[in-house]
């Protein structure tokens, strides 16, 4: 009984953190240099207590825990990696400095073997629908900040002042002038662009399941509404990764999307091809339709 209470307290915490993760809302806790930076500052961020929760439980339920041979056979190279880091910040040149960016990462390697051990078990379609739904949001948000070319205000989100009289803002030059790259809620427009990389794969997830009935959320009578919802989701992200004019974002697009095609394409998968050629003429007819509309931004 108390295992179960536990497991429904860290399914909570971390659906809770899943949910608000994309949200760059941070409070500086002490820096450690006399001048200001981002990049050596302490902050929390509210998503982060959630987290730190979710795994506090994780580690209640799985005790008593024991490191087997396999894990580390598995994860030969991620303990290795974890390993050459402790020695980096043992013999940095600021170590508590360094302390605090290892903390950092070795967060995101607690919720990769997080996700790993426990994505099956009860986030896999959840896992999609949030981060589609939060990836249309960020795309919204971005679209509204290339046509205003300023932030929106939405400061208890974490969105960061952007303006075009700020220097520190990433901008590039056009026929019309210097223009903003949006970023969302977070830091960079890369970032952004990554983020929505990552809600694209989503919908392509959420396209193939609803369309082989696996997807339980939604009943076959409600079919068109799907259509209509995923659809207007899709463009949207898609829009909110052209605004965000990242290089790097659109080959990472460009690429991920071509592998899923030759996966799904393959005999062992023939049972999608309709589904794959019906999303590639989706992607196909957002990527003309954003070009038609960017396209003297996009040549800049």
């Amino acid at each position: 009984m108390i295992k179960r209470k536990i497991f429904f307290l860290e399914k909570i915490f971390f659906l809770i953190f899943l949910t608000t993760f994309a949200f760059g809302f941070k409070r500086p806790i002490f820096s450690f240099k006399i001048y200001h930076s981002d990049f050596l500052t302490f902050f929390i961020f509210p998503s982060e207590i959630f987290l730190i929760l979710a795994l506090g439980f994780w580690f209640l339920r799985s005790l008593p825990f024991k490191f087997k041979k396999s894990f580390f056979k598995k994860n030969f190279f991620l303990c290795l990696f974890v390993l050459f880091l402790f020695f980096k910040t043992f013999f940095s040149l600021n170590p508590l400095l360094s302390s605090y960016y290892l903390f950092r990462i070795l967060e995101g390697v607690l919720v990769f073997l997080y996700l790993k051990e426990n994505f099956y078990l009860y986030l896999k379609n959840f896992f999609f629908v949030v981060v589609a739904l939060v990836g249309a949001l960020e795309g919204a948000l971005g679209v509204m900040e290339f046509l205003n070319q300023k932030s929106l205000g939405l400061n208890f989100l974490g969105e960061p002042k952007i303006s075009y009289f700020i220097p520190q803002v990433a901008k590039f030059s056009t026929s019309y002038g210097k223009v903003i790259r949006s970023i969302g809620t977070f830091p960079h427009a890369n970032l952004l662009a990554c983020f929505l990389v990552f809600s694209l794969v989503a919908f392509f997830y959420l396209w193939l399941c609803f369309k082989e009935k696996k997807f339980k959320i939604f009943s076959s009578r409600r079919r068109v509404i799907f259509n209509f919802f995923w659809g207007l989701g899709f463009f949207v992200t898609f829009l909110g990764l052209i605004v965000s004019f990242s290089r790097s974002g659109f080959g990472a697009g460009v690429l991920i999307s071509l592998s899923i095609f030759l996966i799904l394409f393959k005999k062992n998968f023939s049972q999608y091809r309709l589904q794959a050629f019906l999303l590639m003429l989706v992607i196909v007819f957002s990527a003309f339709l954003s070009f038609f509309l960017f396209k003297d931004f996009l040549f800049s």
